[in-house]
């Protein structure tokens, strides 16, 4: 290291790293399956104000007294979380005790606190997250007895392993299919791979911040007066040969993506389909892996630029590129897997506006994607300013496209092809999608009715004409005009029959002065159904029941809609009769 770096001396360095990696394995033995903060938190923030005080205590700066004093009261802030279970001040006292624990320190080298000299200590060793991994490996191996080729190849490997703790979770949670496979051939080892993902990924993260946390306030005099850019903390790991490491990272990687989508074509081409069992859903299964996806795809694109960032000076990079074009590919493929799987999930289930907008970003995730495999063999191009002008240009292009609006087209035009419908989303939509939903003026079915006097009565409400220019929105305008315009002289509620007698109910139906409405769906012993009724001109209403057993129950009853337009009855069994109560 350079003269102006501080240096741990060798044995502190050593008490360091094993300290280190004892605090990940007691926040795995704490926390893990076991989320919530009881006593176990108490436990936690002892080890840590006791490990802090351990290594500090022989720093002739370091006053032991004040940071005696300060491990006092965050022990008794602590303790709540063994005593009591109030959210407020749990939430209270968890925000407290990291600043507690900043301030201890910062008190304890007799410095003047302030806000930057703590946020410092707290936030910087997140961008030092990497230092404990490679230090650690140096510790236990003849690191630096390797070849210059042989220790970037184990630098990079050494990357890849970290990068795969996030990626293979995420590989395998995005496909039930792979996941039954890998089920199937694990299945006389009692352990479970995600648990055991799940033990590394918080043990690497939790040791990793503990190791920078505590090397930074082991150096703290010397690091506040040093340069950021020369921090030893902060400076970038010195990868000696960064082609040969990035290279061996986009080979790992290259490899476990092209086994992972080898495992889906095979599953794909149907050689396992049976053992998915007869209750397997496909559209659940595209729903199921979905984000994962999206999430997999994003780490490779911030891989790809971190890949473009740190090679930029370097020439001779013929092997990186064909690497980079093929794990580009990669991730193009995982891009359309997500694209194909929404595509699967919205033609069960209908058009919402989130579906939609995940359409749009996968659409510009793949031709930015594109651009990329364009930028890798023509290194000029402006890559940055090209996405960042078109993802500008994109977003006002779908803004005044009235995404709404195309909604609302799709699923109505799905109802005309279907007969399937959910108004509950379309009632939910804004006064964008009003020329839509207003094609569906002419239908006759009584859920549609309900809808449309539905935003009918929410535009009423929350529009009034006004004079005044400031509040004029064309939006709310056009839809006060064309629901103004409906003619519903049916008014419609809902009722919600529960059915709590031994019998199941055949049909039922409610009559007033008009000819009765009569409901043949069933309603099972123990079940409920909700049915559409048009008002009458009085609340009282006759119902009959027609049970399994040949009985029937007639009954009058006077009906008022709640303030979300639903009468909740229920059917009991009471002195060897049926009763309707309204609840």
């Amino acid at each position: 290291m350079k003269k102006n770096l501080v240096e741990l001396p060798s044995k502190l360095h050593r008490n360091l790293l094993l300290l280190a990696t004892a605090l990940g394995v007691l926040f795995n033995a704490l926390f893990q399956n076991s989320w919530q903060l009881f006593i176990n938190y108490t436990l936690l923030i002892l080890f840590i104000f006791l490990v802090t005080y351990f290594l500090l205590r022989q720093n002739p700066s370091f006053d032991c007294h004040v940071y005696l004093a300060g491990t006092l009261a965050a022990m008794i802030l602590a303790c709540y979380y063994s005593l009591y279970t109030n959210p407020f001040f749990k939430l209270v006292n968890f925000v407290l005790l990291p600043i507690l624990y900043g301030c201890s320190i910062l008190f304890a080298y007799r410095d003047r606190l302030h806000i930057s000299s703590l946020l410092r200590l707290l936030f910087a060793p997140l961008l030092a997250l990497h230092r404990y991994c490679v230090n650690f490996v140096k510790a236990l191996s003849p690191f630096n007895r390797l070849s210059a080729p042989r220790r970037n190849v184990f630098i990079g490997i050494l990357i890849s392993f970290l990068l795969l703790l996030f990626i293979i979770p995420l590989m395998i949670s995005s496909d039930q299919m792979i996941d039954t496979l890998l089920k199937s051939w694990f299945k006389d080892f009692h352990f479970d791979l995600s648990t055991l993902l799940s033990y590394l990924f918080w043990f690497a993260l939790v040791a990793s911040y503990a190791y920078a946390s505590l090397y930074r306030s082991l150096t703290y005099p010397s690091s506040q007066q040093t340069d950021p850019q020369q921090d030893t903390l902060l400076k970038p790991v010195n990868l000696f040969g960064r082609k040969t490491a990035i290279a061996t990272v986009l080979t790992v990687l290259t490899i476990v993506y092209a086994l992972f989508f080898a495992l889906q074509l095979f599953y794909l081409a149907g050689h396992f389909r049976t053992n998915l069992g007869a209750d397997f859903d496909y559209a659940q299964y595209a729903r199921s892996g979905f984000f994962q996806l999206i999430a997999l795809s994003l780490i490779n694109i911030a891989i790809l630029a971190a890949t473009f960032y740190l090679l930029k000076e370097e020439q001779e990079l013929r092997l990186i590129k064909v690497l980079l074009v093929l794990f580009t590919c990669l991730t193009l493929a995982l891009a359309c897997s997500s694209w194909l799987r929404m595509y699967l999930y919205e033609r069960t289930y209908g058009y919402t506006m989130l579906r939609l907008l995940v359409f749009l970003f996968l659409y510009f995730e793949i031709a930015a994607l594109l651009l990329s495999l364009v930028f890798i063999c023509y290194q000029r191009l402006p890559i940055v300013k090209i996405i960042l002008i078109a993802a500008l240009l994109y977003y006002i292009v779908i803004l005044f496209c009235n995404p709404e609006g195309y909604v609302a087209k799709k699923n109505i035009d799905r109802y005309y092809a279907t007969g399937k419908l959910d108004t509950d989303y379309l009632s939910s939509l804004s006064a964008d999608a009003a020329p839509q939903i207003m094609r569906l003026q002419e239908d006759n079915n009584q859920d549609v009715l309900f809808l449309l006097k539905q935003k009918q009565q929410q535009i009423s409400a929350a529009y009034t004409p006004s004079k005044d220019f400031r509040a004029y929105n064309f939006s709310r305008c056009r839809a006060d005009r064309l629901y103004g315009s409906l003619h519903l002289n049916q008014q419609l509620f809902q009722v919600f029959l529960q059915n709590n007698s031994d019998e199941d109910i055949l049909s039922f139906s409610i009559a007033s002065d008009a000819p009765a409405t009569l409901f043949n769906n069933a309603i099972a012993a123990g079940q409920g159904s909700a049915h559409l009724v048009v008002y009458a001109p009085s609340a009282s209403y006759t119902m009959q029941l027609h049970f399994s057993d040949g009985n029937t129950h007639t009954q009058t009853l006077t009906l008022l809609p709640r303030s979300d337009r639903t009468v909740y009855l229920s059917v009991v069994d009471e002195k060897d009769d049926w009763w309707i109560y309204a609840d």
